[in-house]
């Protein structure tokens, strides 16, 4: 009998203690003046804000004056994140939550829309306009990030540097090296930049060719030396580059020597060069042989130099 009294009052005394516990835990805080549970943004006795549902500090988002809040434990959340009803939300430094399609938080810029549902879309990326004083308030944002590097955009490839378009200048990437023009695009075929001429290829790669010659479809192009199409007026739009610039003197091409006069190959004439003397023909060509040139024979070797040796009136 004692044994049976002993577990009977220990059941006695669990069951208090659970009883007590669940009244602590539904307690009711109530309005002093009409003893109504509390509801709403109270002013505490703590001198704080809470914010109550029938008498119970309350978590989850409420609306208060035209704004979503955050709570809880009755306390307003700022400056942090938040899920609910399988979204998730900001809370800014007034604890509101924040929209608007570029919201910038520790450095990333996120989408939280603009039709007041605050829930968040994801981290930007695109040309967006966000308002900056360059390129007319619009930067590339990459995953949240303003970006830097190339972009493809309307068709072609444009340089960024935190998210501004460049203009003209050089630009490496991928282990290449490139060229935007004035207007921040990639070049390629033939360009003409600070007086030296530049090959990118033309097949929409755009990279600088880091050999001296190219030969697309009868036509030879090269980065800095070669007979270079370049479109001018003369020698069906080639001339002779060295080192980038227009060049003048002899040069070997296809087996013979030409000479140029700022790149262009000049046809028949007298040529003076490393103290002998040349004649080019019609072709701009350097002869040798005996040639007759005005009535004159002239003798320029058979060996390959092709300067004068001698004349006979």
């Amino acid at each position: 009998m004692k044994l049976k009294f002993s577990v009977l009052g220990l059941v006695v005394v669990v069951m208090s203690l659970l009883v007590a516990g669940q009244a602590k835990a539904d307690t009711v805080t109530t309005d002093a003046t009409t003893n109504q549970p509390l509801s709403g943004y109270v002013f505490t006795a703590n001198r704080d804000w809470r914010w109550y549902e029938n008498g119970q500090l309350y978590t989850g988002f409420r609306n208060y004056f035209g704004a979503n809040y955050y709570f809880i434990n009755g306390v307003r959340q700022t400056n942090t994140w938040a899920t609910e009803w399988g979204k998730t939300y900001y809370l800014g430094a007034d604890g509101r939550s924040v929209e608007g399609h570029l919201v910038t938080i520790n450095g990333i810029t996120y989408d939280f829309g603009n039709d007041q549902t605050f829930y968040l879309r994801g981290k930007v990326s695109g040309y967006l306009k966000d308002g900056s004083a360059a390129n007319g308030g619009y930067r590339w944002y990459d995953n949240g990030q303003l970006y830097t590097g190339f972009k493809f955009y309307m068709g072609t490839y444009y340089w960024f540097v935190d998210g501004v378009r460049q203009n003209a200048g050089w630009r490496s990437a991928w282990g290449m090296t490139y060229y935007t023009d004035a207007n921040g695009r990639a070049v390629q075929g033939m360009q003409t930049i600070a007086g030296k001429q530049y090959y990118f290829g033309d097949n929409n790669t755009y990279y600088l060719r880091d050999n001296p010659v190219n030969t697309r479809q009868n036509k030879t192009k090269a980065t800095a030396n070669g007979y270079i199409y370049d479109g001018s007026a003369l020698n069906g739009g080639y001339r002779w580059y060295e080192n980038g610039q227009l060049y003048t003197g002899f040069k070997r091409y296809m087996g013979t020597y030409y000479w140029f006069v700022d790149g262009v190959r000049q046809n028949a004439g007298w040529r003076h060069a490393w103290g002998y003397t040349y004649y080019t023909d019609n072709q701009g060509r350097a002869v040798q042989g005996w040639q007759t040139i005005n009535g004159i024979r002239y003798y320029f070797g058979d060996n390959g130099t092709f300067f004068m040796r001698y004349y006979l009136k």
